[in-house]
C-alpha cells in the first residue's frame, strides 16, 4: 500500500512539473513549411523582453515534453542528442525568426554577444531541427 501512494505521488508531482514548465514558456513563433502549412510551435522562457534562457520546439500536435529541438541555458539538442554547448558565461539568447529557420546569438551575463550568429535549420528528411554547418 505505502508503494502504491509513493507511485501515486510520484506520478502527481511529474504531472505538477509538466504543468508549470508549460505554463512559465510562452508561444512565441510557429514554423511553416513550404506549403506555407504550420508544422511546430516554439515555446521560451523570458529572461527579459525578447532575451530568452531557454527554448523548445514542439510538432503542433506533440505534447510538451517531446520536443523536435530544445534548447536549455548554454546546452543545444535535437532528436538526436546533444547538438552543441556554449559559453559558461551565459545569460541568454537574441532570436530572429524566419519561415522554417532561426538564428541565434548567445549573450553572456554582461548581455554582450559571446557568439556568432548560428542559423538552426528545419532538415524535413530527418524531420529535426540542426545547426546549418557552412
Amino acid at each position: 500500500m505505502l508503494v502504491i501512494l509513493i507511485s501515486a505521488c510520484v506520478s502527481q508531482n511529474e504531472a505538477d512539473n509538466t504543468d508549470s514548465k508549460v505554463n512559465n514558456y510562452e508561444v512565441i513563433h510557429t514554423f511553416k513549411d513550404e506549403k506555407d502549412s504550420l508544422f511546430a510551435n516554439v515555446y521560451a522562457h523570458s529572461v527579459e523582453n525578447n532575451i530568452y534562457d531557454s527554448i523548445v520546439i514542439t510538432d503542433l500536435d506533440s505534447n510538451f515534453d517531446d520536443f523536435i529541438y530544445e534548447i536549455k541555458w548554454n546546452k543545444l539538442s535535437n532528436r538526436d542528442g546533444l547538438d552543441l554547448v556554449g559559453s559558461s558565461d551565459f545569460y541568454g539568447y537574441d532570436l530572429k525568426f524566419e519561415k522554417d529557420f532561426f538564428r541565434i546569438v548567445m549573450l553572456d551575463s554582461n548581455k554582450e554577444y559571446t557568439s556568432d550568429e548560428l542559423t538552426i535549420s528545419w532538415k524535413k528528411e530527418k524531420n529535426q531541427f540542426e545547426i546549418l554547418k557552412y
